[in-house]
């Protein structure tokens, strides 16, 4: 697969890029245009909020928005709403083990959502989960926040 990334601070999407294959973009709407699959990890709702608007319009149609970002369940339910309307689907995919974890490649993921039964959507996941088992929540936020305290909640 072909990565590139982005980051608001340019210096870590370059840092990232020399330690990774892949190549940086200089705005949101560049990195994921055309793409079918963009992985999201920012601060909070708003910032998932601001970042939508490019994704969305700039992806393929059909794409797959998977955020990482611990969230709110109301920005979950929006966002789901607002790429279905666009004909994009949205995964809420929280992420659990931290920096250490990340490093490690040891990170729980829990996901949610309607997208994750659609046949497109389950091969996508089944890249993103690599070598684990894959889980899911019928409905977006119904409980995965619940299950991210869990050892052996949702993992993909």
């Amino acid at each position: 697969h072909e990565v590139s990334v982005f980051n608001r601070t340019a210096a870590k999407a370059r840092a990232w890029i020399a330690e990774h294959k892949g190549s940086t973009a200089d705005s949101i709407a560049e990195v994921v245009r055309d793409r079918d699959l963009v992985a999201l990890c920012v601060g909070n709702d708003d910032d998932v909020r601001q970042c939508l608007v490019e994704i969305l319009p700039n992806m393929a149609a059909g794409g797959v928005v998977v955020d990482h970002t611990t969230t709110s369940a109301k920005l979950a339910r929006e966002a789901a709403a607002q790429a279905r309307a666009v004909g994009r689907w949205f995964v809420d995919a929280p992420v659990s083990g931290g920096q250490a974890g990340a490093i490690a490649g040891s990170l729980s993921v829990m996901a949610g959502g309607e997208a994750l039964r659609d046949r497109p959507v389950r091969r996508r996941r089944q890249q993103l989960s690599a070598q684990r088992t894959v889980r899911h929540v019928e409905a977006v936020r119904r409980i995965t926040r619940h299950h991210k305290f869990f050892p052996n909640g949702l993992h993909l």
